[in-house]
């Protein structure tokens, strides 16, 4: 039976970059519900690699207002030339993409600046997520355990979430669940 574990690469994000990030001010108030949906979407390589922020990237286009759809071979081509094939900071790929995003000739697709956002302050997160695309990092496989009510010893890994709208600028928010080990 081939291995069907998820493949993670998004690494924890330094604090003093998340700190450095301006803060997200909502500028309106969330609608009641509120989901993009795309029409299309692979893997991105994901299910092979840990680029798990790049494929993110990807599947954020996918989500824009038209669609764009990026190929699954470009999005494993841009991990690779930045050496993120494998892991990544979400602030590292964000940053980059500010300036060299994926290549669709003749477009080049980029991200605009990113912000933090207070994703402890439910109406602000809301907003966030209403008016542009918004990443948020957790220890995925606490989760997954705490969901299964099973408590061990797990390593950090994130994973990696955004909901887009239109081609808005792109916000951060980043947690780190914390992990419970017996001895």
């Amino acid at each position: 039976m081939p291995d069907q574990s998820v493949k993670r690469g998004a690494i924890p994000s330094p604090r003093s970059a998340l700190a450095a990030a301006m803060p997200y001010v909502a500028p309106v108030g969330a609608p009641p519900n509120f989901i993009m949906k795309p029409q299309r979407i692979s893997m991105w390589g994901n299910d092979v690699h840990g680029d798990c922020v790049t494929a993110e990237e990807a599947f954020a286009k996918a989500c824009n207002n038209p669609e764009i759809f990026i190929s699954e071979d470009e999005v494993i081509a841009w991990a690779t030339r930045h050496g993120v094939l494998e892991g990544a900071y979400l602030t590292q790929v964000m940053t980059w993409m500010q300036d060299d995003g994926f290549a669709d000739a003749p477009f080049i697709y980029d991200d605009g600046p990113y912000f933090s956002v207070n994703w402890t302050d439910a109406g602000t997160l809301q907003s966030a997520i209403s008016t542009g695309p918004v990443k948020i990092g957790v220890a995925a496989d606490h989760v997954l355990q705490q969901r299964a009510g099973v408590a061990a010893n797990v390593q950090l890994h994130h994973g990696a979430l955004r909901v887009r709208r239109g081609a808005h600028p792109l916000f951060v928010g980043e947690r780190e669940f914390p992990v419970h080990g017996r001895g």
